[in-house]
């Protein structure tokens, strides 16, 4: 999913926020809607400015969940179900933070909208999965999708044939694969079928792209009124799947991308964390103490788990989270599909992601940073130390989104 068509998610979601919020204030007070206009119903734009600076105040809170609940990621669209699952998931974890927001910070906000904020979440969550799933099938439209060619015959070039196939609501229709030039009568054959087909993006494995570079060039220039994108198939596979071929990497790689000195980016980055960090303590406190509280009430033992992570230069941290397992609870290192060591307020925790709220502390504190390799166990990094270039890892600081 390109760049545009996320935002033309998010600008939707901004519109709809507040085109809810007057539907809303109209269905509660019942307010005529020629009365709507400028120069209405006076009792209406009241009632409205008085509702503008709270509800702007907690858009910030429904976008950001929105976001950690994947909804502006493509893969979300996947089908209906899945994303009517997390959409659902996402209104109700800012509905019940953006009411807890609401009652601790009333003299903030001088009004509590208990009734509207209800009236308002069911209005939007109407508009704005109508809008999402409008958008969804937009998506997978021929007119909305570049059509691209594949050439080369490596894994990546073949993973992602097979994904897209069965996910154009990425954006990209796949028109053919090809294994190399060869499968082409000469560059003559390969440009007339690009124009025939409309094709627009060609991706193409490096070492044909390297070997054949006059080739592509010669084509690039006969079809100077048909643009098209020469893709390297290791970007393009970056671009679907968010991640970097490992088992297609070079030592260069990291000689290219890592061992550049960044220290103005650096610093810039550890200002961004300590800001947004300290800025959603502040927004996320009522619901973390209202999830340690929860916590404690379900379940024996300390709200908060504490756990040795590897960190950057492979020196150990102690991350914090909230605990979703039982206390005490041995098995496995990692969390399996449906643990029996987790609480059932734990697996609400980890499904909503409110278990990874103490990880503030650790930003607060520079062990980590938002976007960052996930930082693992101290014994899940020493098994893991013999996986080709796994030890790169640690030379980042890591993070609490991952890739």
């Amino acid at each position: 999913m390109s760049i545009f068509k996320k935002i033309l998610i998010f600008a939707g979601d901004l519109v709809l926020f507040y085109g809810a919020l007057i539907t809303a204030l109209w269905l509660r007070y019942n307010t005529p809607l020629a009365k709507l206009l400028p120069g209405g119903r006076p009792e209406f734009l009241d009632s409205f400015y008085a509702h503008l600076r709270p509800f702007s105040f907690i858009l910030f809170v429904w976008v950001l969940c929105f976001y950690l609940f994947d909804l502006y990621h493509p893969k979300t669209f996947r089908t209906y179900i899945v994303h009517l699952r997390s959409f659902l998931a996402a209104v109700f974890a800012s509905f019940f933070t953006s009411m807890i927001i609401f009652y601790l910070f009333q003299t903030f906000f001088i009004l509590t909208p208990k009734t509207n904020l209800a009236i308002f979440s069911l209005v939007f969550a109407v508009f704005d999965y109508g809008w999402r799933i409008g958008v969804a099938k937009i998506l997978k439209t021929k007119e909305w999708q570049a059509r691209a060619l594949l050439i080369g015959d490596s894994s990546r070039i073949r993973e992602a044939n097979k994904f897209l196939s069965l996910n154009p609501q990425f954006g990209f229709s796949i028109i053919g694969a090809k294994n190399g030039i060869a499968d082409f009568e000469n560059a003559e054959t390969l440009k007339n079928q690009i124009i025939q087909n409309d094709i627009d993006t060609l991706v193409i494995d490096e070492e044909i792209l390297e070997k054949e570079k006059d080739v592509f060039l010669s084509i690039l220039y006969a079809l100077s009124e048909h643009p098209i994108n020469i893709v390297k198939a290791s970007d393009f596979y970056e671009t679907i799947f968010q991640r970097v071929p490992l088992n297609e990497l070079r030592d260069d790689w990291f000689v290219e991308h890592m061992g550049r000195s960044r220290k103005f980016y650096e610093a810039g980055k550890k200002l961004i964390d300590l800001i947004l960090a300290s800025a959603l303590v502040v927004i996320i406190s009522p619901v973390a103490a209202l999830s340690a509280l929860l916590i404690k009430l379900t379940s024996h033992g300390p709200a908060f788990y504490k756990q040795k992570r590897m960190g950057k230069n492979n020196k150990p941290f102690i991350l914090y989270k909230f605990r979703s397992m039982k206390h005490g609870a041995d098995g496995a290192l990692w969390t399996e599909e449906n643990d029996s060591r987790l609480t059932k307020f734990g697996q609400f925790l980890r499904f909503t992601h409110l278990d990874e709220v103490p990880q503030l502390i650790n930003v607060l504190k520079g062990d980590i940073t938002f976007i960052g390799p996930r930082p693992e166990r101290v014994e899940l990094a020493e098994q893991y130390g013999s996986l080709p270039y796994y030890k790169m890892r640690h030379i980042t600081k890591p993070g609490i989104t991952g890739w």
